[in-house]
């Protein structure tokens, strides 16, 4: 009896749960968005900090907004692979201080930096409108931040006996995993950036930047 029952109900399951299903296969969508970037977490003291460190503020340079365009091709009906271009006009080194004693930096600048990144992305009927998604990633963080600095070195009296110059930037890569909501066209999302390898510490210590996102679907294909 508990066999005919199964067969009865498991294909009124079946239909009743494809109805629900997410379906986009084979779709284009060009999105459109906006990133916050929360404070990065860490947990290393000034000794741990690298000398690239030293010539910026970490904490401002990882956080604020970015603006984004992106392509993501459903390749089945629920599951989506993104290309993301992502764009920040930030800090990238601090202002030389005020005196020097044996130390100086180049003039404070800003620089329009750019990130990579390649998302995976599932979705599935969470709620009565609209659906939840999961996703995680690659991403190439803060390109073109190539930066000069140039140390001073004084003799006893205070003049100046040398200068060496250094070149270095502050780019690097992390993996991505999200968790967001979609209806209609627009999307929000929480995650973090989260690497080991970032050259802002002398060790490799987790490095997490957290995340708030928006996107906006201005096309499908």
């Amino acid at each position: 009896m508990r066999v005919v029952l199964l067969l009865l109900i498991a294909p009124l399951l079946a239909c009743s749960q494809r109805k629900n299903e997410v379906d986009y296969g084979g779709q284009f969508h060009l999105n459109l968005g906006t990133e916050y970037r929360i404070t990065p977490i860490y947990n290393v003291n000034v000794l741990g900090l690298s000398d690239s460190a030293f010539f910026t503020n970490l904490d401002r340079q990882n956080s604020g907004f970015s603006f984004k365009i992106g392509l993501e091709l459903f390749v089945i009906k629920n599951f989506s692979i993104g290309l993301v271009g992502s764009l920040r006009y930030d800090l990238l080194v601090n202002e030389p201080p005020d005196s020097i004693d044996d130390f100086s930096q180049t003039v404070g600048e800003r620089r329009l930096m750019l990130g990579y990144h390649l998302n995976l992305s599932y979705y599935f009927k969470l709620f009565r409108k609209g659906e939840a998604f999961i996703g995680g990633g690659i991403s190439l963080l803060n390109r073109n931040s190539d930066y000069t600095t140039q140390e001073v070195f004084f003799d006893e009296v205070g003049n100046i006996t040398r200068t060496e110059t250094r070149t270095g930037n502050y780019k690097f890569s992390a993996n991505k995993l999200l968790i967001g909501y979609n209806i209609k066209r627009s999307k929000i999302c929480l995650g973090i950036y989260l690497t080991r390898e970032s050259p802002y510490f002398q060790e490799s210590p987790t490095f997490i930047i957290p995340f708030i996102g928006y996107n906006y679907n201005i096309a499908k294909f």
